[in-house]
């Protein structure tokens, strides 16, 4: 009978040994020290921020009925996008190179201030220039309890948050909507924020918009734990149910 209790035990113990070892679910971006603290100001301002060009931002460059001169055109049959190479990177001084104008130092202005000052360039020779810049590596990070984590792109100059989510596909059955949470480098320090997205009457009055490098996660809910748990336990807990009414049969 003694041998049977330890067996029991011995399985017991190890079903509890699994179950937490096997369930963990690991929940990124948690910062104890500064646990509840919310730096909404930081993204609440981003609304009317314009981006700012940047060393190694990957331009593309429109001109209306100019297609010859443009790098990756909007307007006409060469519209392509960052995967064909149809761009000119912005080098370690600030400057893009350009068809016929050659070298011009962009970096530090918004799109709409580099726009203006190519278009400059190009009146030397072209009657009123219409002219228009595309950064195509202004992205933004994905992650957690959604069913495409990943990198995804800025289309717009201002774009929310409730807009660039759903791009990530559908939310897992365990993302906890009421704790998302927005980081974003300011200098050398991440700063964050947690947004309550099942209040939509407050994200539609108060916007929040993502910029270039921001990363959006949607963690778990606690539930989460609990429930990876009670799954791996339960079979061998029927294990264990069906050893000791073995070993009790062969008792007797």
């Amino acid at each position: 009978m003694k041998s049977t209790l330890h067996i029991i035990f011995f399985l017991i113990a190890a079903a509890f040994v699994l179950g937490n070892s096997s369930c963990k679910v690991h929940v990124l971006f948690q910062d104890k020290a500064n646990k509840g603290i919310i730096d909404s100001v930081t993204f609440l301002e981003s609304r009317k921020a314009e981006y700012i060009i940047r060393k190694d931002d990957k331009v593309n460059m429109s001109i209306w009925n100019h297609d010859d001169l443009s790098i990756g055109s909007l307007y006409g049959i060469y519209n392509s996008n960052e995967v064909y190479g149809k761009w000119v990177l912005v080098d370690q001084k600030g400057f893009v190179s350009l068809p016929q104008v050659g070298l011009i130092n962009i970096e530090g202005l918004t799109i709409t201030e580099a726009e203006k000052k190519v278009a400059e360039e190009y009146s030397k020779f072209i009657l009123t220039p219409v002219v228009k810049l595309k950064i195509l590596n202004r992205e933004i990070n994905i992650l957690g309890e959604v069913r495409n984590p990943g990198t995804f792109t800025l289309e717009k100059e201002h774009v929310t948050l409730l807009e660039m989510l759903p791009k990530s596909g559908a939310l897992e059955f365990y993302a906890d909507m009421k704790h998302v949470k927005l980081l974003r480098l300011e200098g050398e320090i991440y700063k964050s924020m947690i947004v309550d997205m099942t209040d939509l009457p407050k994200m539609n009055a108060t916007p929040i918009f993502l910029k270039a490098g921001d990363i959006v996660y949607v963690p778990p809910r606690q539930g989460k734990m609990f429930d990876r748990k009670i799954t791996n336990i339960i079979p061998v807990a029927s294990l264990i149910t069906t050893v000791g009414i073995l070993l009790g049969y062969l008792a007797k």
